[in-house]
């Protein structure tokens, strides 16, 4: 498979430390800004950092369940370059307790943190403000309100 088809059609490339991505053209078949989209992670390491560049290309997105069930994964470097975590990216990280939100990522799918109970109340604060889209369930459709937000009753 050459290098336009493996664009065309996604194909997963891992690297050393278990992140999995994939090279994604924005827009149509002509268009010229090429980004990484994380597809996976299979490491063992708790702390996870994701570059901001993977081939020379900006890192941009968290794909669909790419963190999914990675219940050993404590903490997560995002890049700068990150503008969107899409759905179910971090669903049943159970231990995860430290995540960076770099200031451009405001596009978050639904259920992106369902299930991650060591999230800091901080850290849902920031999250739920930065949902630009306004994403109902960010925290998955069970979410019940942070004891400590003044909408908790």
């Amino acid at each position: 498979m050459n290098e336009e088809q493996r664009e065309r059609w996604g194909s997963r490339t891992r690297l050393e430390n278990g992140l999995e991505y994939e090279i994604h053209r924005s827009g149509w078949k002509d268009g010229p800004d090429r980004f990484i989209y994380i597809s996976g992670y299979y490491g063992e390491s708790p702390v996870v950092e994701i570059p901001a560049e993977i081939a020379g290309l900006p890192v941009t997105r968290i794909g669909d369940f790419a963190f999914l069930r990675c219940a050993h994964v404590t903490t997560v470097k995002l890049p700068d370059s990150l503008t969107d975590i899409n759905c179910g990216a971090f669903w049943d990280c159970t231990a995860l307790a430290e995540i960076n939100i770099p200031d451009n990522c405001d596009g978050f799918g639904g259920d992106a943190f369902k299930n991650c109970p060591s999230l800091p109340a901080e850290t849902r604060a920031l999250l739920k403000e930065r949902d630009y889209f306004g994403v109902v369930g960010i925290f998955g459709e069970d979410e019940t309100p942070d004891k400590d937000t003044p909408d908790a009753q």
